[in-house]
């Protein structure tokens, strides 16, 4: 099993195989040896006559003859027969017929059964992982397109873009299964990549005439900077007219040379075109398009241009040949320069120019495609994919499927009768010809199939002999030709005709091998993208499972009558007697097969119909295990579909989760939240969580051109709005639309505010906004699709001078200036109109002009308002508008920027708010006024009831302003529709229709009322909860009535008063609003008629029809008429879809993250089911014809009532109703939960037919349940496997780096702690994609109090402090770790939120100062960067809030006054820590003691703050005199961040008189001992708390059994008393010792005060009184009872209160799964054990209960079919434990094997809930074994995926097969040594401190090796540490390579590396452990001289040039040095550059 495992976990094998053999192997032999072990027991072998022992199972009197062991004629028969009995015992199928008669007997089939149910679970799960895990891929790639579908037929009106994009994703799933290219070998090292790429884009540079003749060195260099490209066909590759920057080369494919629409060439594979572009700005003369899929390779000029800067003599022969191609073309200067450069020349010079002489026109005949079947015979190909191919797929499986089951049919029981075969009577006579014309559409087939043309990644291929030959060479094609043979030619030999039929019917079973091609069409479905998944895979497991039922049935019977006109003596149809004389037929022998057949693989296994031979007894194991294995498969793939499914919808409720937890840990605002999740309801139902705005764009891996071609079609209209976008260059204007996002906004978000400072416009995509007054009293304008607003702030970044508020929901359009100048860094043209608009300060003006006229033009439109914020929900033939809002006037602001004298306002300029368009305008003040007519009756009918309520999209979000939930509406809305139609000009045909149509809707609308209902008041939701319980009365009452009380008049009189209710609910759907497909709620009564009419009107008429009257009144005769009405009221049953409809509705809430309403869901559906199913049961055996009107029940003579009443003695027609509902019930659980105790079984075939049915809905409903319970389970632990793998890999790597295990302790710490305070969620990423409005309040909300407590930011505007806000970040550390270090450069500012910090010395031994929350320290570091003067740790578990410099900076740039205040304020500070530094020095070079030092420090300090006090303050402005602080001065480098400084003096002098005062009075401190054991603790985290809870919980797990045993069957037995007491003693022990143990609180902070660990006891809900519950003796309060049975009774009963202590168990396994570090599957297999005991144990002793008391056992209950008596005992409570025990399990384990079932009503009923549970608990702990193993293997299975890909990229590149294995290689190697987890920033988490920690513990003594890094400031190696790469190199690949750029230095750390000469030939060195590569390349730009090769599996560190140049400018004090020690070693000067931070 070892092995197996190991061989799994390398790549590349079959998983699937070696899984299936393995599972195999481990169920092979233990199913052996269960079955030798179970005759062992029973027969002894060691004796020569092998005697069984009497009253075991083998010689068991009451069993049949041929289950007597000693009557068998063999050994093998009798191994059979275990065999047979273990196989039905572990397959849970438990026939009964051969089952434990005796105590041991029963104990090894209580070990088998759960030992089955294991181990099978165990299997099952291992294919559910399996099938989750390969289908992952794909349901991911389903789900992306499912959202770019809806996105792109949103935003695309064009019909060619939409299909080219649907065709690319359906080409990219085809060719790569979704994946791209981009990053498959970023993977590999340097040297390796390059040689990778170069031999994969080689060909391009080789065959490029400017490029071939180049240094092989700088080919290397060059190819890792070629791009390919995919272009579909028709896709434009360069533009005629537009300027070329690029070379491109035909990897493959063709593309076509267009002029003015005109093909003039072709280039095919290996053409080269635009080379010429690396050189000269070439306007294109001709447009290059793509004719089919091709991969081009693109090199761009930026590209070359930056690899020749290292390689001049490259640059000089690329010039050569330019200059060459140039003079055959025309005349050229005679020297050339890299740049861009026109060159004025004739369209064919340039033509012949750009592309050569290699282009040829290729003008072939297009191939003809079959347009119908009937063309098949043409010459034509069938196109795959088309409608005509799934069409006739369709058909052939359809016609297989008929074929395969008449063919077995006829095989397996035609040969049974007087005439046999097809020949048996004129109908079999037509089936034959049927299957003969059957064949002939097989032939069809066939040569359908050879005219299929082959699909491949550049098109389809569609040459007649290569189609041909692709399918002739497949197994296919030799399946399809044998599937058609007519073998049944053989039988013709046979004499006699029925022999001769007989053979035909067995011989034409070759037919089912046609079966091949239906799963081979379910298979391509299933890959199809654009097919349900969910409805294939449906279909595709129910064919399954109906074919192997059939053919099992088909084998099943002739087992038993192969021979003509008999049967076997002793198989089962002779027990059975199904097929005695002429009352049979062929299709009784086939139902009572079938119902075998599902019987045994559904593992009911009721035991009426069971094997009697030994070859039966063999098929009939083959047959259980198939059908494990066949419902395993079934439930293993509806869980990978739903995991995958749901895995994007958990993953998004993650994150929402994590955000509320967040913001509920920090309590911010219940308001705040709701709007948190609003924004995530709308985010969710924009793109289902696949995308996020600001993100990476959803269409991310489209080509750039077609992601452009999309944007533009979203983006262009609305930029086109904007008029300094207007007239602008189009290419520009494509690369910039990729980089605008898009943001929901729900109706009353606030999307600007006034003051704030943003860069950022918005352009309104959908709905409404309202600019509002600088009070937020008014509304001054309405804004709507089209226009945009703040262009002011993105242009000239001056604050927001209005605050936007989304009035409808709204999808705004976001440019940021930070985009913008990116994109525009390609544009210098486009670049410098930018800046002279920015400079041009016209422009504001006219901007704020354009602004003023909006407002004026507002202020003239008639306005009204009831509130400031007015809404209302909008009709749908009403304009998609607000309702007018307030009249309003000029604000001041817009007075001030026009120039307005008198206004007092100082701003720079208010934002523009765009142009309305003329239309939009025109249509907008029209619909206005209709609205404000319309709107004026309702709010009269309203009567100032406030504002309107507003409704959100289609969400069903309300935001409420009333508390009305109807609106009314006036007969004048319909006056004012007419008179909008009359006014229409419409065709006088199409008028009359109108006419019609309104004259129909005027009459409709006079039975309608003037009011409707919203669908989101608590009216309709109270309403729908009435309506959702009435329909589950229906349902149930409905079914009973038919089935049970057929004319009760209670249930007739209840019946009608549902159907009223349910009539006035469709009287209410006429009336209540709906929201529209645009989301906007439709509250107009007519419209809202006609919308009920087109949904569900038809499904509750049908529902409410009193068609038992009408059926009741037309049947005859009249005597079953009543009968029949009790059954036509079945039609009520159709309201099971409102039930439907309400749980999905719920469901899909995305706010709704609890799992309780999927629980109710199933149990809701299960229990209608079941009711259901028991009452046809009853039904089909009373039908209860010719009773008239009376309530009374017929049944049936031969059928299952009849044969049960025999077996209880009485007949069961003439016991009580609820009785016969009971049984049947029991019935109906036993059937649909496979358990088939088979005391109740069927007994015709109407019967049997609907048993099948019953166990068929069963066993695929408890499989969906389960398989939903699964895919729950693995989505939910998902994210901590992730976390777990990253965890593991860390520990991998730290043991790799050799560090000592107390700094991995700490780093592992560090990461529990992670989790334990976000679970995975990173709180960088919480508010990612949120509007900036949101996230600002957010933020404002969270970090305002601290950020003003800092007196930099004290006063300042509050758009700098949000600005601020926005930037903070949170940080988490443990206790004693490093925040800050002494001498790190300081570029953050840190605010303490919880716990505390401490200031020490840098050996961190001594402590200087503490800081708790609301502190602050770092400020002046975060001003200045100097160096920290000390360094500051966690003094406990610590949040921190950071600020960085770069975040400071940013917002400084917006606000240069503050920043010059912020800076005053920071020098002056710095300046007087430095003065006291300065005092404290001279006071201790005086002499002077260390605590009057601090003294003297502390008076200076003072005399200096009241000198401050004395200068006036206003805001920051800071004293003039004060010197500036120069951070440059070194001098001043030294000083600390000033909350140190202030309190070290202080604290010093303090510590040291404590220190006198302790010394003094020392004596007097000594505690009592006592106290002492008092007040101890023991932390959480020791040992010995981990001991003491494993004991604990072992303890109470045993106690448990103890207890229920000795209780329930009344043991007074002195061993258990000493026993349970010697517990009870350890647990009270345990009580005292939980009063000292530590804690951790909600933020992870161990608390270990004595005082507060007794508290937290004592309060917890499950502390301290729990506790003494469980263990107080409460029990000695029945000592007084003198009746000794009765007091032995009552104090075993109370002592049951001790079965409390489950919770320490329930308490330890939570803790459990908690933690991190552990091994996941070993716990839970535990926990899951530890469940099913405890399980087992409460089912045994309840069922016991049932039936005895006080060790007396009533008649007629279970335990007299128990054989207790047989023991000779009395009353034996082992024995009946045994008992107990045993039917507990057989029954939870759904093995019923029914030698114990219940009789009474009580016991059927808590049997019918033990099996429900039973099958419930073995499913979820099925998904959890499925989920856990799933999350397991997920690393593994995508890194195949991605190996997968990269090897098919490889190979369609041609890429040599020597490199290929290489490439291979090193990613298996990769695999081994870190399981695919790149290692680059795997310690990203951890605090910074503790990540330099690890890095120099590394790095450091590598370092010292390098002379570049002698003597360097340890802060200064400390940080450049962390930017070391770590790499791995397998044997003989290179490190560096001759010729390429030296771009860094690398060390060896472990392995072996060779130093090889210029020709690669000698070994020049042997390079060891702690050697250092390429220092030069640090320093100088110039090519290797010489390569290293790896000798040994090596690995490396990489320190690159860039981040090395990175850290100088951090360090630049270290610049200079570096360059000495450079040029003293090298002897070459170093050339000074100007450094980024000196030019700042």
């Amino acid at each position: 099993m070892k092995y197996g495992e190991h061989i799994e976990e390398r790549l590349g094998v079959k998983t699937g195989l070696l899984r299936a053999f393995r599972f195999t192997l481990i169920a092979s032999l233990s199913i052996h040896f269960q079955a030798s072990l179970w005759y062992l027991i029973a027969c002894n072998n060691l004796s020569e006559d092998s005697t069984c022992s009497p009253g075991t199972w083998a010689n068991y009197e009451n069993f049949r003859p041929d289950l007597n062991v000693s009557s068998a004629v063999s050994q093998w028969d009798k191994y059979i027969l275990s065999l047979y009995w273990t196989v039905a015992t572990v397959t849970v199928t438990g026939y009964g017929d051969v089952h434990p008669v005796l105590n041991g007997e029963k104990w090894l089939s209580i070990i088998c059964m759960i030992w089955g149910i294991t181990m099978f679970g165990y299997i099952l799960g291992g294919l559910a992982s399996m099938l989750t895990n390969s289908d992952a891929l794909r349901a991911r790639y389903k789900h992306k397109l499912a959202s770019i579908k809806e996105y792109v037929m949103e935003t695309c009106s064009d019909d060619r873009l939409r299909k080219r994009v649907f065709d690319y994703y359906e080409y990219l799933w085809a060719r790569n299964k979704g994946k791209t290219e981009k990053t498959l070998f970023n993977d590999l090292p340097h040297a390796f990549n390059a040689e990778v790429s170069l031999g994969i884009f080689g060909n391009m540079l080789e065959q490029s005439p400017v490029l071939k003749n180049t240094s092989v060195g700088f080919k290397r260099i060059l190819s890792l900077v070629v791009k390919p490209k995919l272009y579909l066909p028709g896709q434009v590759i360069i533009e005629k007219g537009e300027v070329g920057h690029k070379m491109y080369f035909i990897q493959k494919g063709i593309v076509n040379v267009m002029d003015e629409g005109t093909k003039i060439a072709s280039l095919t594979d290996g053409g080269i075109f635009g080379e010429v572009n690396l050189i000269y700005s070439i306007i294109n003369t001709a447009t290059v398009q793509a004719a089919t899929y091709c991969d081009v390779l693109t090199l761009a000029r930026s590209d070359l241009v930056s690899v020749l800067t290292s390689y001049p003599e490259d640059e000089n022969v690329l010039k050569e040949e330019i200059l060459k191609r140039c003079e055959a073309a025309f005349d050229c200067p005679t020297s050339v320069s890299i740049e861009e450069e026109e060159l004025p020349f004739s369209s064919s010079e340039r033509v012949r120019f750009q592309i050569g002489n290699q282009a040829a026109d290729r003008n072939t005949k297009s191939p003809h495609s079959c347009s119908t079947l009937a063309n098949v015979f043409r010459r034509c190909y069938i196109v795959p994919g088309t409608r005509l191919q799934y069409a006739w797929k369709g058909i052939i499986s359809i016609v297989t499927l008929i074929s395969c089951w008449i063919s077995a049919y006829m095989a397996g029981f035609s040969h049974f009768d007087s005439t046999v075969g097809y020949n048996s009577n004129s109908l079999g006579m037509i089936t034959f010809a049927v299957l003969y014309a059957i064949d002939v559409v097989f032939i069809i087939d066939i040569i359908i199939t050879l005219r299929t043309a082959i699909p491949s990644p550049y098109g389809l291929i569609t040459e007649s002999r290569k189609m041909a030959l692709k399918y002739i060479l497949t197994i296919g094609f030799f399946l399809d030709v044998f599937a058609i043979l007519p073998l049944e030619i053989g039988a013709s030999g046979w004499s006699t005709e029925q022999e001769r039929w007989k053979y035909v019917a067995l011989l034409r079973i070759n037919r089912i091998v046609k079966l091949w091609k239906v799963y081979n069409i379910f298979s391509e479905l299933e890959n199809n993208v654009n097919m349900p998944i969910g409805r294939t895979r449906a279909a595709k497991l129910l064919v399954s499972i109906f074919i192997c039922i059939h053919f099992s049935a088909c084998v099943w019977f002739p087992l038993a009558c192969f021979q003509l006109e008999r049967c076997s003596k002793n198989s089962w149809v002779t027990y059975l007697n199904v097929a005695n004389g002429s009352s049979h037929s062929a299709f009784s022998d086939y139902v009572v097969s079938l119902y075998w057949s599902a019987t045994t693989m559904t593992s009911t296994g009721y035991g009426e119909i069971v094997a009697h031979t030994s070859t039966e007894r063999t098929f009939a194991v083959i047959v259980m295990l198939v059908g494990l294995l066949l419902f395993g498969y079934t439930l293993s793939t509806l869980a990978a579909t739903l995991t995958n499914a749901a895995s994007i919808r958990v993953s998004f409720i993650e994150r929402m989760v994590g955000v509320h937890q967040f913001m509920k840990d920090h309590h911010m605002g219940k308001g705040l939240l709701n709007r948190v999740d609003h924004y995530f309801e709308l985010l969710w139902q924009q793109s289902k969580g696949e995308y996020i705005p600001g993100g990476e764009y959803l269409m991310h891996n489209m080509p750039e051109t077609l992601q452009e071609d999309v944007k533009m079609a979203e983006c262009n209209d609305l930029m086109n709005n904007v008029p300094f976008l207007e007239n602008i260059d189009r290419e520009f204007l494509r690369c910039f639309s990729l980089r605008t996002s898009s943001y929901m906004f729900a109706p009353g978000d606030y999307v600007l505010y006034f003051g704030d400072m943003g860069r950022e416009m918005y352009l309104i995509k959908k709905g409404h906004v309202e600019v509002l007054s600088e009070d937020l009293s008014q509304v001054v304008s309405i804004l709507g699709p089209g226009q945009y607003f703040g262009d002011l702030g993105l242009l000239f970044g001056i604050p927001r001078s209005a605050t936007i508020r989304a009035a409808t929901h709204c999808e705004l359009v976001m440019i940021s200036k930070e985009e913008l100048e990116d994109v525009l860094k390609g544009f210098p043209i486009v670049k410098k109109e930018f800046e002279l608009i920015t400079r041009d300060k016209s422009h504001m003006k006219v901007a704020c002009a354009a602004a003023a006229k909006a407002s004026s033009e507002a202020m003239k439109r008639p306005h009204r308002f009831d509130k400031p914020c007015l809404m209302t929900a909008l009709a749908d033939a009403m304009a998609p508008l607000l309702v007018p809002i307030t009249r309003t006037v000029i604000t001041p602001t817009i007075a001030a920027c026009l120039g307005d004298e008198k206004s007092k306002l100082k701003v720079s300029c208010p934002m523009s708010f765009g142009r309305i368009p003329e239309k939009t305008f025109l249509k907008y003040t029209k619909d206005m006024e209709r609205l404000d007519r319309a709107l004026q009756v309702e709010d009269d009918a309203l009567s100032g009831a406030g504002a309107f309520r507003q409704t959100t999209a289609e969400s069903g979000i309300r935001h409420r302003r009333g508390r009305k939930s109807v609106i009314p509406v006036s007969s004048s809305h319909f006056k004012r529709l007419e008179e909008t139609a009359e006014e229409d000009k419409t065709p006088p045909r199409i008028a009359a229709k109108q006419r019609l149509k309104h004259v129909c809707d005027r009459f409709f609308s006079l039975f309608l009322l003037r009011y409707t209902f919203l669908p989101t008041s608590c009216l309709c939701a109270v309403w729908e909860v009435i309506i959702a319980l009435a329909a589950l009365i229906s349902l149930i009452t409905v079914a009973l009535q038919a089935a049970f009380f057929h004319f009760h008049p209670v249930m007739w009189t209840l019946h009608y008063l549902l159907d009223f209710i349910f009539l006035v609910e469709m009287f209410l759907k006429f009336h209540t609003a709906y929201y529209n497909k645009d989301g906007q709620l439709v509250t107009q009564p007519l419209a809202c008629a006609k919308h009920y009419l087109r949904s569900n009107f038809l499904l509750d008429l049908f529902s409410i029809l009193p068609l038992e009257v009408l059926v009741a009144a037309a049947w005859k005769p009249l005597i079953d008429a009543g009968r029949i009405a009790s059954i036509t009221i079945c039609n009520r049953l159709v309201r099971f879809y409102k039930l439907i409809i309400g749980f999905d509705y719920l469901e899909d809430k995305i706010t709704n993250t609890s799992g309780l309403i999927k629980e109710v869901k199933f149990a809701v559906y299960m229990l209608v089911c079941t009711h259901w199913i028991a009452c046809v049961w009853y039904i089909i055996a009373c039908p209860s014809w010719g009773i008239g009107f009376m309530n009374q029940h017929i049944c049936g003579t031969e059928s299952w009532i009849q044969d049960y009443s025999m077996k209880i003695g009485f007949p069961l027609a003439n016991q009580t109703l609820f009785y016969r509902y009971v049984v049947s019930l029991y019935w109906s659980v036993t059937t649909t939960a496979n358990v088939g105790y088979g005391d109740i079984y069927p007994h015709n075939d109407i019967e049997r037919i609907f048993a099948l049915s019953s166990m068929m809905f069963g066993i695929v409903a408890y499989g969906y349940i389960i398989a939903s319970v699964a895919a729950s389970l693995a989505n939910a632990d998902s994210t901590r496997a992730r976390f777990q793998e990253r965890l593991t890999a860390i520990k991998l790597y730290m043991k790799d780096q050799g560090l000592h295990s107390s700094l991995k302790r700490r780093v592992v710490n560090i990461y529990e702690y992670i989790w334990k305070r976000n679970k995975g969620v990173s709180f960088g990423s919480l508010f990612q994609g949120m509007p900036l409005s949101l996230q600002a309040d957010i933020s404002i909300s969270l970090y305002k109090k601290i950020i003003d407590q800092v007196p930099l930011f004290q006063n300042t505007e509050i758009g700098f402090t949000k600005l601020l806000a926005l930037s903070i970040k949170p940080l988490l550390f443990l206790k004693n770790e490093y925040i800050v270090r002494k001498g790190d450069i300081g570029s953050e500012m840190f605010f303490i939120n919880r716990g505390t910090v401490e200031v020490v010395s840098e050996d961190g031994n001594v402590v200087f100062a503490t800081m708790d929350e609301g502190k602050f320290f770092g400020e002046i570091s975060l001003v200045f960067s100097v160096p920290r003067t000390a360094s500051i740790r966690a003094g406990t578990n610590c949040d921190l809030f950071v600020l960085t410099k770069k975040d400071l900076d940013e917002a400084l740039s917006y606000y240069p006054q503050i920043a010059e205040q912020i800076k005053e304020v920071a020098g002056n500070r710095a300046n007087k820590v430095k003065k006291r530094n300065e005092i404290q020095k001279k006071a201790a070079a005086e002499g002077a003691s260390a605590s009057d030092a601090a003294a003297a420090a502390a008076k200076g300090t003072s005399d200096m703050e009241d000198e401050e006090k004395k200068e006036p303050k206003s805001g920051l402005v800071v004293s003039k005199s004060a010197a500036k602080f120069d951070p440059k001065q070194p001098e001043q480098v030294e000083i600390i961040e000033e909350e140190v400084e202030e309190t070290e003096t202080a604290v010093v002098s303090a510590c040291c008189d404590n220190f006198k005062k302790w010394g003094s009075n020392i004596k007097e401190r000594c505690w009592p001992i006592l106290k002492k054991l008092l007040t101890f603790t023991i932390s959480h985290e020791s040992r010995f708390n981990s001991v003491l809870g494993l004991v604990s919980t072992l303890l109470a797990f045993i106690s448990v059994f103890t207890l229920t045993f000795q209780s329930i069957f009344q043991v007074n037995e002195a061993a258990f008393y000493v026993v349970n007491y010697a517990f009870d003693i350890y647990f009270i022990v345990e009580i005292i010792l939980k009063f000292h143990i530590t804690y951790e609180d909600d933020q992870g902070r161990v608390i270990n005060d004595s005082k507060s660990t007794a508290l937290h006891y004592l309060k917890q809900p499950t502390g301290f009184l729990l506790d003494v519950i469980a263990s107080f003796p409460i029990e000695l309060v029945a000592l007084p009872i003198t009746d000794q049975k009765l007091r032995v009774c009552i104090f075993l009963y109370l002592r049951m209160t001790h079965i409390l202590r489950l919770d320490r168990v329930y308490a330890f396994f939570v803790a459990e799964g908690k933690k991190l570090n552990q091994k996941t599957v070993v716990t839970r297999l535990l926990k899951f054990i530890v469940l099913i005991s405890i399980c087992t144990q409460f089912v045994a002793c309840l069922w016991y209960i049932l039936a005895c008391q006080l060790q007396e056992c009533k008649a007629g209950t279970w335990t007299v079919l128990s054989n207790a008596e047989m023991y000779g005992v009395s009353f034996n409570p082992y024995i009946h434990y045994t008992n107990s025990l045993y039917w507990a399990v057989a029954t939870m384990t759904t093995t019923g094997y029914g030698d114990l079932i219940p009789t009474s009503v009580l016991e059927m009923l808590f049997a019918s809930g033990v099996m429900i549970f039973g099958k419930l608990l073995f499913g979820f702990i099925l998904g959890s074994i499925a989920s856990t193993l799933a999350n397991m293997e997920t690393q593994k299975v995508q890194y195949e995926e991605k190996l997968d890909t990269l090897k098919s990229y490889m190979k369609e590149n041609n890429l040599s097969s020597a490199l290929q294995n290489r490439v291979l290689h090193f990613f298996e190697y990769l695999w081994i040594r870190n399981k695919g987890i790149n290692r680059s920033g795997l310690l990203g988490d951890v605090p910074h401190c503790m990540q330099t920690e690890v890095a120099l513990t590394t790095m450091e003594q590598l370092f010292k090796k390098v002379p570049i890094f002698q003597d360097l400031d340890a802060s200064f190696l400390r940080h450049l540490s962390l930017v070391a790469q770590p790499l791995t190199l397998i044997p003989g690949e290179f490190v560096v390579r001759k010729g390429d750029i030296g771009f860094g230095i690398f060390f060896i750390f472990h392995g072996k590396a060779e130093l090889i000469d210029e020709d690669e030939n000698a070994i020049l060195k042997i390079l060891e452990e702690g050697s250092y590569i390429g220092q030069r390349g640090l320093i100088y730009n110039t090519p290797r001289k010489l390569s290293v090769r790896a000798k040994t599996n090596t690995d490396l560190f990489l320190i690159k040039r860039s981040e090395f140049e990175h850290v100088i400018e951090q360090h630049p004090e270290m610049e200079d040095t570096i360059h000495k020690l450079a040029e003293d070693y090298y002897h070459i000067p170093v050339k000074k550059t100007r450094r980024h931070s000196e030019a700042l």
